[in-house]
């Protein structure tokens, strides 16, 4: 008759083949107290070794490369990044870096255009617990683009990786607003937020997969005298069937509202404020290799907007958003090119921009071979 050890070294196989670590880890050392010398499970066991390391590599993609991205719209703001990037893994610690050059252009809290420009970095350290379902990380960022002024921002984050692709994603961050309210306004005004964030994505079957996302922040207008902060809440939702292993379909959502009105203390508005905004509408995915080293890697999500704006009736807009992308994931680089761009009343609001990134593998030691 079979053994107990024998028992528990097959069920640990079980749960390593539906890609559940951690019971999987569970049975496997079950076994090895029951029978020290079982080979199944001690073979079981190596084998999770092996996993976690490899998932680790894929998920840090560690190396060193650059990159350079771009946002601009209609209401006459501009962002230009530029950064060398680094990321090391050694064991089950991860670290990274990036640190470069920031461009803003916009309007003046008096209405006439202005820039800012200047330095920027940004350092995280993670740690990996539990075989590679549990990472915990701490951040610090500093920039100077505000004349004379340094600002600071430090946050946290914790993910957890469940079995069958299940991922959980929380952040907590005390920062700048500006890469949210999209203003040269508000980086006069210094206007900072406390952000925390959490998404879920949920594999619902083979080819369903669900997402669900919420955001809380409170925004603080510390250059604006008696100013009180403002709440903003933002939610979203996704599911999506796989047609094939180049295309998948489905369908999203996503609300925002903020509880105030933003300080009316200068001759434009200082960010978009909306009692409330939703938008809803299909998506198409599509990942699709176009070469032996290239793959294009698109999204288009049109759909309709229902916009309750402060002082205006309540409206229901077109709201399209795409991006459009070549991705080469090779051995030893990694680059990437997307285009983005989204709008909302086709006469009206736009946004659009540019994410160039390259990086190369294979440097530095321990956790950078693949």
């Amino acid at each position: 008759p079979p053994r107990r050890a024998d028992v528990l070294a097959l069920l640990g196989d079980i749960h390593r083949w539906n890609g559940e670590r951690l019971p999987a880890v569970r049975r496997y050392q079950a076994a090895l107290e029951a029978q020290p010398e079982h080979g199944g499970a001690g073979t079981g066991l190596e084998t999770i070794r092996a996993e976690v390391d490899r998932f680790l590599v894929q998920s840090e993609e560690p190396g060193m490369g650059a990159a350079a991205s771009s946002f601009s719209d209609t209401d006459d703001f501009r962002r230009y990044d530029a950064a060398a990037e680094w990321t090391g893994l050694h064991d089950r610690w991860a670290w990274s870096t990036r640190s470069g050059a920031r461009w803003l252009e916009g309007l003046e809290p008096a209405g006439g255009p202005g820039d800012r420009q200047g330095l920027f970095a940004d350092v995280e350290g993670a740690r990996w617990w539990r075989w590679g379902t549990v990472r915990t990380a701490a951040h610090v960022g500093i920039q100077n683009v505000r004349a004379n002024d340094v600002d600071l921002g430090v946050g946290v984050s914790a993910r957890l990786v469940g079995g069958s692709g299940r991922r959980t994603d929380v952040r907590f961050d005390h920062e700048p607003a500006f890469a949210v309210t999209n203003t040269l306004q508000s980086v006069a005004v210094n206007v900072r937020q406390d952000r925390l964030g959490i998404v879920h994505s949920q594999p619902l079957s083979e080819v369903w997969n669900a997402t669900v996302s919420a955001e809380a922040a409170s925004l603080e207008h510390r250059d604006i005298t008696g100013a009180a902060r403002n709440r903003r809440l933002r939610v979203g939702a996704a599911l999506g069937r796989a047609r094939s292993e180049s295309v998948a379909l489905g369908f999203a959502g996503r609300a925002l509202r903020y509880k105030d009105a933003a300080p009316d203390v200068t001759a434009v508005p200082l960010y978009w404020d909306p009692n409330l905004s939703l938008s809803v509408g299909p998506y198409l995915q599509l990942t699709q290799p176009v070469s032996t080293w290239w793959t294009v890697v698109a999204r288009a999500n049109p759909g309709l907007g229902f916009i309750n704006e402060r002082g205006r009736s309540s409206e229901v807009v077109p709201d399209l958003s795409g991006r459009l992308g070549l991705l080469r994931d090779g051995t030893k680089y990694r680059t990437r090119v997307e285009l983005f761009y989204g709008q909302g009343r086709f006469s009206s609001y736009r946004y659009y921009g540019l994410n160039v990134s390259f990086s190369a593998r294979g440097w530095f030691g321990p956790g950078f071979r693949r």
